[in-house]
C-alpha cells in the first residue's frame, strides 16, 4: 500500500496527563477477595475482583513489586503468580543483591492485585466480563492483551492513514528513535542475549536444586562468557530472562525427577562448550550425577526474529557423530523438503514468526524423521 506509517503520540504522553493507580483502582480495594481453593474462581468475588494466592518465588522477591498509589502500575504480567502487588502495601525493602523483603510488621498488607484491578490497568471497562475456572487463566488473558486504549489510539491512526489523512497524525519521534536503537541492539547482541538467557537458566536451576541436594556449577570458559554476557544486559532484560526461566523450572524438575532426587552424591551443572554443536550436541546445559552414571541436557533458546535452521541441519550427519554410523538414505529423503522450504523462506526474507503452520511444516516432520532414525539405530543394536 506504500504507506509510511508513523506511530502516534499517546494522549497521556506528558506526565501531567498520566493517570495513577489511585485514579483507576482505589474503589476496588474494599471488595477484593482471595481466590478459591487451588486458585480456582471464588464464587463470592464481585465482578472478577479476586486475587491469586500462594508463595512468592525467589525471582519475584528479587525486586520491589509495589508501586505507590500516586504512581503508574508496572507492566501487567500474563501470570497470577508473577502479578504485581497492591499499592496498599509499602514498597519492598532491598536487603541485598536480588533480595527484597516485605516491611516487617506490615506483611499482612502484601497481596497481588486482583483480576479486575489489572484489567483496569490494561484499560478494560468494568462491563467486560472474564470467564474462567482457574484464576491464572484470567491473569494470562489480561496480561497477553494489548492495552485497550493503546489499541484504540493505534487503530485511529491507521484509519487516518488509510483515509489519506496521515499528515494530521502526531508522530511520537521518541518511539521511532527507540525502535531504531533496539533493532540495532538486537542485531548486534543476539549472541550475548542467548548466552545471558542460558546464564539465567543456570542460576535458576542452581537455586532450585541446591535447596534439595548437593549441587555444584562447573567452572569453565563458557561460564565466564555467559556471565559476562549477563552483565551486559539491562535490568529489565535480566528480569525478563529470570521470569522466563523460573516459569519453566518446575516442569523441568517434574520431567526429570533424578535431578531433584535426594541423595548423597553430587549433581553438577555445566555449560556445554560451543564446539560440541558442530558434532550435533545441541545441549547448552549438561546435568550429571556421576555416581549413578546419569546425565541429561537442556537446549536453551531465546526468541529469534529471523529464520534459523535447527542443529538437525540439511548436512549434519548426527548418526555418524553419535553412533559412528551414517544416517540412512530414508532420513535424508525425509528432511530434504523441510530444509528446502526453510532455504526458500530465508531467501525471501521471511521472518520466522511469519511462517505459517510451523508445527506441521517444520517441527513435527523434522522431529519425526529424527525419532525414526534413532529407533532404526536401536533396532540394529
Amino acid at each position: 500500500m506504500k504507506i509510511d506509517f508513523g506511530f502516534p503520540k499517546g494522549s497521556t504522553k506528558e506526565d501531567s496527563k498520566k493517570i495513577t493507580l489511585r485514579d483507576i483502582i482505589w474503589d476496588l480495594q474494599d471488595t477484593a477477595v482471595p481466590s478459591g481453593e487451588k486458585n480456582r474462581h471464588n464464587p463470592d468475588a464481585i465482578n472478577n475482583n479476586e486475587y491469586f494466592t500462594g508463595a512468592y518465588s525467589p525471582i519475584f522477591m528479587s525486586r520491589n513489586r509495589v508501586k505507590g498509589w500516586d504512581e503508574q502500575a508496572f507492566t501487567v504480567q500474563a501470570s497470577g503468580r508473577q502479578c504485581q502487588l497492591h499499592p496498599q502495601a509499602p514498597k519492598m525493602v532491598k536487603v541485598g543483591t536480588n533480595d527484597c523483603r516485605f516491611v516487617e510488621g506490615k506483611e499482612y498488607l502484601y497481596r497481588r492485585m486482583t483480576i479486575r484491578e489489572v484489567a483496569r490497568v490494561q484499560g478494560f471497562p468494568d462491563d467486560f466480563k472474564f470467564i474462567y475456572n482457574d484464576t491464572n487463566t484470567a491473569y494470562k488473558m489480561i496480561g497477553n492483551a494489548v492495552p485497550v486504549n493503546l489499541a484504540y489510539e493505534i487503530a485511529i491512526a491507521i484509519k487516518m492513514y488509510l483515509e489519506g489523512k496521515g499528515a494530521s497524525v502526531e508522530i511520537d519521534r521518541e518511539v521511532i528513535d527507540a525502535k531504531e536503537v533496539n533493532e540495532k541492539k538486537v542485531s548486534t547482541k543476539s549472541n550475548d542475549q542467548g548466552r545471558a538467557y542460558e546464564y539465567a537458566w543456570m542460576q535458576t536451576l542452581y537455586k532450585a536444586l541446591v535447596e534439595l541436594r548437593k549441587t555444584r556449577i562447573v567452572e569453565n570458559s563458557s561460564l565466564v562468557a555467559n556471565e559476562k554476557a549477563w552483565s551486559l544486559m539491562d535490568e529489565d532484560m535480566q528480569e525478563t530472562f529470570m521470569i522466563s526461566a523460573g516459569a519453566a523450572i518446575n516442569t523441568v524438575l517434574e520431567l526429570e525427577p533424578k535431578m531433584a532426587e535426594i541423595d548423597n552424591d553430587e549433581l553438577t551443572l555445566e555449560f556445554q562448550k560451543d564446539g560440541q554443536g558442530v558434532k550435533g550436541d545441541v545441549r547448552d546445559i549438561v546435568i550429571k550425577r556421576k555416581d549413578i552414571e546419569w546425565e541429561v541436557g537442556l537446549s536453551i533458546k531465546h526468541n529469534h526474529d529471523a529464520v534459523k535452521h535447527s542443529r538437525l541441519s540439511h548436512k549434519l550427519d548426527f548418526g555418524k557423530e553419535w553412533f559412528e554410523m551414517p544416517c540412512s538414505d530414508e532420513y535424508w529423503s525425509a528432511i530434504e523438503p523441510i530444509f528446502d522450504l526453510l532455504k526458500e523462506e530465508k531467501a525471501n526474507g521471511t521472518k520466522w514468526s511469519e511462517i505459517e503452520d510451523k508445527s506441521q511444516k517444520v517441527y513435527i516432520p523434522l522431529l519425526q524423521a529424527f525419532i525414526d532414525e534413532v529407533n532404526l539405530r536401536k533396532s540394529w543394536w
